[in-house]
């Protein structure tokens, strides 16, 4: 008969550190606008056409046409570097919010669930659990692993396997088996 610690040994344990720029790389993966900021970013690039309407009232349209185009195109240009400028600090500051100082992360893999422990400077030790079930989506980037279980958001980096193709085994395997509960 199994003793009751051997059954709640985990499958497996990653061991790792998460920084600035691990959250970085989730905050940067592309997704999709949604809602009022779709609205906002709309109404952002569609102000970069109404920049004529800046120019002097003397100006005769047929007289200016390219000025006119020149003065559109400026302004839409000058929209698209503020938008993508905006959006890198928006991103940047996202990912400093998620993970102000370095964090040591263990994860143990239960078959079940995963369980979360994290330690880091300046914050309370974190404990978490996410059911498999739970698991929404998985991941798999050229040096991370996203594991997404709302409300929470695993990221493991390269480093925490053995190497890529360990990375690529874990995802598909964790995705699997995420997946059987929809079954």
């Amino acid at each position: 008969m199994p003793s009751r610690d051997a059954a709640a040994a985990p499958a497996r344990v990653l061991e790792f550190t998460l920084d600035r720029a691990d959250a970085l790389a989730w905050e940067a993966l592309p997704s999709a606008i949604r809602g009022w900021r779709k609205l906002a970013f709309l109404l952002f690039f569609a102000a970069g056409g109404l920049w004529p309407l800046l120019l002097p009232e003397s100006w005769e349209i047929d007289q200016h046409q390219w000025r006119i185009l020149l003065a559109t195109t400026v302004g839409v240009l000058l929209q698209w570097v503020l938008a993508t400028v905006a959006m890198t600090l928006a991103t940047r500051r996202r990912a400093a919010r998620r993970l102000p100082h370095p964090v040591a992360v263990r994860i143990e893999d239960h078959g079940d669930h995963l369980a979360l422990r994290e330690r880091g400077e300046g914050r309370p030790d974190r404990h978490a659990s996410v059911a498999i079930e739970g698991i929404v989506n998985v991941v798999l980037g050229a040096r991370h692993l996203f594991v997404e279980a709302p409300p929470e958001v695993l990221i493991l980096p390269l480093a925490a396997f053995a190497d890529l193709e360990d990375m690529a085994r874990t995802a598909e395997m964790w995705d699997r088996r995420s997946r059987a509960g929809d079954d």
